[in-house]
């Protein structure tokens, strides 16, 4: 069930502005994408491969929230403009190989796939779906090929049953996998 949120005064306005002034920013959205063509981050190890996850969650809030065909369909020309800059082995790095998983790569790879979970729940598009769940199976797999497993948070809400059951149906090699819930994270040295 899907509760329709309301607001009024401030919160209603900021979200507008934010929707008008900068969601809907068609070269901002495609500039996030960019650094992951140009390896943006290598040279001064920095942290703009986190741009495009952190504001991809925002967004799909707002998009949610003001139900905009207008912001939705940027949103999808993001996320189909994100798909297409995997390399062959799944890996998404604004960094270069020599210098990958130092400075914020890990961070970065995880908002991106972090904001594209996000949209999965308010993409209405199945194949678009699959693709977007295959693409972070992917980067997954390119994280575990490199370091040999990976640490990974799962949610447990009802958004995300698409994702863990299409997660379930990749060719993933899980004794590779080490799984949280959300909550159990908390006090992990």
């Amino acid at each position: 069930m899907s509760i329709k949120r309301s607001f009024s005064g401030v919160a209603n306005e900021a979200a507008v502005f934010l929707e008008e002034k900068f969601l809907c920013d068609v070269p901002l959205w495609r500039a996030f994408v960019d650094v992951f063509r140009t390896k943006a981050d290598s040279e001064r190890r920095g942290w703009k491969c986190e741009f495009f996850g952190k504001m991809m969650r925002g967004a799909c809030l707002i998009c949610e929230y003001t139900e905009s065909e207008g912001l939705y369909a940027v949103l999808t020309d993001a996320v189909r403009d994100m798909l297409t800059v995997a390399e062959e082995d799944g890996r998404v790095s604004t960094f270069t190989k020599e210098t990958e998983f130092s400075g914020w790569d890990m961070w970065g790879r995880k908002y991106v796939m972090l904001g594209l979970e996000y949209y999965l729940d308010i993409c209405r598009d199945e194949a678009l779906k699959a693709e977007i769940i295959r693409f972070i199976s992917r980067c997954a797999d390119a994280i575990i090929a490199e370091k040999g497993e990976a640490n990974l948070v799962f949610a447990a809400a009802p958004s995300q049953d698409d994702i863990l059951e299409n997660l379930l149906k990749q060719d993933i090699d899980w004794t590779k996998v080490r799984g949280f819930h959300q909550d159990e994270y908390v006090g992990i040295d």
